[in-house]
C-alpha cells in the first residue's frame, strides 16, 4: 500500500520549510491557507458550543427526566442520612455536568426503571 503523505523527515531534507500547528507540520508556504482552514474549525467548534448551550436543559427540566427514568429506590429512595440527604441532587447536578461537557449522558441498566440502558442528550430524549 502506497501512500502520497510526505513524512516530516522527508520534508526537511526536500529542503521544505515546515511549521507547526498543533500536532501536524505543514508547508510555511501555505501557512495562510491553513490559518484559513484552523479559523474555519475553531468557529464551527464555537457554534456547535453555542448551539449546545442554547439547548441546555434548566436543573429542574433535567430533575423531572432523571425523576421519571430512574428506580425511585436509586433515585429519591436514596436521600437519606446514609447515602446523604441531598443524594437526587447530587446526580442530577453529575449529569448536568456531563451533558455540559459531552452532550450526552446515560442511566445504566441497574438505575433504570425499564431496567434498559438509557441514552440521551440535551434534549432530553431517550
Amino acid at each position: 500500500m502506497t501512500t502520497n503523505k510526505i513524512t516530516y523527515h522527508e520534508r526537511l531534507r526536500a529542503g521544505i520549510e515546515l511549521v507547526r500547528l498543533g500536532n501536524n507540520y505543514i508547508d510555511a508556504g501555505r501557512i495562510d491557507e491553513a490559518a484559513e482552514i484552523l479559523a474555519k474549525e475553531v468557529d464551527f467548534a464555537k457554534s456547535i458550543k453555542n448551539t449546545q448551550a442554547e439547548k441546555q436543559p434548566t436543573f429542574n427540566e433535567l430533575y423531572e427526566f432523571v425523576f421519571r427514568n430512574y428506580k425511585h429506590d436509586r433515585f429519591e429512595g436514596r436521600n437519606t442520612k446514609e447515602w446523604g440527604e441531598d443524594y437526587s441532587l447530587r446526580i442530577v447536578r453529575d449529569y448536568m455536568q456531563t451533558l455540559q461537557e459531552n452532550g450526552i449522558a446515560y442511566i445504566s441498566k441497574h438505575e433504570s426503571v425499564t431496567g434498559q440502558f438509557i441514552k440521551f442528550g440535551l434534549d432530553l430524549n431517550a
